[in-house]
């Protein structure tokens, strides 16, 4: 399907679509006239086409609602008699928000993907496990048990429980791998009665919370999470005063090391 430009590109989100007005209204939690209208995406003001939903909040755009040439418009009830006769008027009392689920609605979060990776299957296979077991979920004890029982090596995340008595009932098991950064949910006493090695990844996320840890930083030191609620609700800070630099400042933390990589 030949998709118009519209807000999010789509190597990095996932899109759906396109829904009736009267399901747009339903996802925005506002309401809208009883019209047929397919709209197949979302996109500023300026660069909506017929099938977009742009939305209006900040009186300083009414320019470019007046202009507009997409076929729905989130606004305020007030705003409501600006929208073009050619766009229909999604009324409610908070449009960021009901902006934000419609984008929602377009472009849905993708589903989360567990399992184990190409390269880990064919480096088992290499080495002779040939039979590899996937389970996208924790199992329950009773089944846990049934799988462990002809296993020679387990990997699990934190929600599996291996207990001693799983344990007992997996009399070829060489080894346990922890995808995660503990190892609490292993009875390791019994692990180690039966010389059966518990690995964890205790650097697994550490690129991750370096990289939230300094995008925290820069927004808290320039103050950023104050002046973003500031404008959204129509206001602009133009001045510097309790915004600081990085630059001088000493890392600390756990994530210290892979943070002061990044920087460099």
């Amino acid at each position: 399907m030949d998709w118009p430009p519209i807000a999010g590109d789509p190597r990095f989100f996932r899109r759906s679509g396109p829904y009736s007005l009267a399901a747009v209204a339903d996802a925005a939690g506002a309401d809208a006239p009883p019209r047929r209208l397919m709209l197949s995406g979302v996109a500023p003001l300026q660069s909506a086409e017929s099938a977009d939903v742009s939305f209006f909040d900040n009186r300083k755009y009414a320019d470019a609602l007046a202009d507009t040439r997409a076929g729905a418009v989130i606004v305020r009830p007030d705003m409501a008699e600006r929208v073009p006769s050619s766009a229909v008027a999604i009324v409610t009392d908070e449009p960021y928000v009901a902006w934000a689920r419609v984008a929602a609605l377009f472009h849905p979060i993708p589903p989360a993907r567990p399992g184990v990776h190409p390269s880990a299957v064919e480096t088992f296979q290499e080495d002779g496990y040939t039979r590899i077991e996937e389970h996208a979920k924790s199992l329950p004890e009773a089944k846990l048990l049934e799988a462990a029982s002809d296993a020679y090596l387990i990997g699990i995340r934190s929600a599996t429980r291996i207990t001693a008595r799983v344990l007992e009932h997996a009399p070829k098991l060489l080894g346990i791998g922890c995808f995660c950064i503990g190892t609490n949910q292993v009875a390791l006493d019994a692990a180690q009665m039966r010389g059966i090695p518990v690995f964890n990844a205790p650097f697994s996320n550490t690129r991750s919370v370096a990289e939230l840890v300094l995008a925290e930083i820069i927004m808290l030191l320039r103050g950023i999470p104050y002046r973003n609620a500031m404008a959204h609700r129509g206001g602009w800070i133009k001045t510097a005063s309790g915004s600081y630099e990085v630059r001088g400042k000493c890392l600390g933390g756990s994530a210290t090391i892979e943070a002061c990589v990044l920087v460099e």
